[in-house]
């Protein structure tokens, strides 16, 4: 009879097929996963009534080192016109204007021409269940992680202009990587 080991007893790699064989002696699996609180962030905007194509809300400011469990949004009829939004992750940069690491990691393309009620978007791109409550640097699909750095969720108008006006609400459970 065999005994196999997950990966709160050591590293698994793309070698561990079925999980470890055994525990790696002084491993400790890292706060977030191990015995981390769960956080909860509500970020809501009043959307402007005028917005073109590339402007985006900053919402929210995550480490990259944070571990989401889930994203919901809400919406009410944001635009009479055609014009579609992304949900993703930009590097905060100094004062909020750094460059991006994953625009559309939850969201990509979604029209905001209809209201939308309370909606889990975690799986809205292309994120899968095995996903959940990995790190922000996982899902945006960086190779490794990166020196734990502030990322900003940002709501992204793809395609404008569009006469828009009106409230967005974003809910994230996660745990901290601090």
């Amino acid at each position: 009879m065999a005994t196999y080991y997950s990966d709160h007893f050591g590293t698994l790699d793309a070698t561990d097929t079925v999980g470890l064989s055994s525990p790696e002696a002084g491993y400790k699996v890292d706060p977030g996963a191990g015995h981390g609180r769960k956080r909860y962030k509500r970020m809501q905007a009043n959307v402007p009534d005028q917005m073109a194509a590339d402007d985006k809300i900053i919402l929210g400011q995550f480490r990259t080192s944070d571990r989401i469990i889930d994203v919901t949004h809400t919406a009410d009829d944001l635009s009479v016109g055609a014009a579609t939004m992304d949900l993703g992750f930009f590097y905060s940069g100094a004062n909020h204007d750094g460059a991006e690491l994953d625009r559309d990691v939850f969201e990509d393309g979604l029209s905001v021409a209809a209201a939308v009620t309370r909606t889990s978007v975690f799986e809205g791109a292309s994120l899968g269940d095995l996903d959940y409550g990995k790190y922000v640097w996982e899902l945006c699909g960086l190779s490794e992680a990166p020196r734990p750095q502030a990322v900003d969720l940002v709501f992204y108008l793809a395609t404008g202009p569009a006469d828009l006006g009106g409230t967005y609400l974003v809910e994230v459970e996660y745990t901290a990587g601090d």
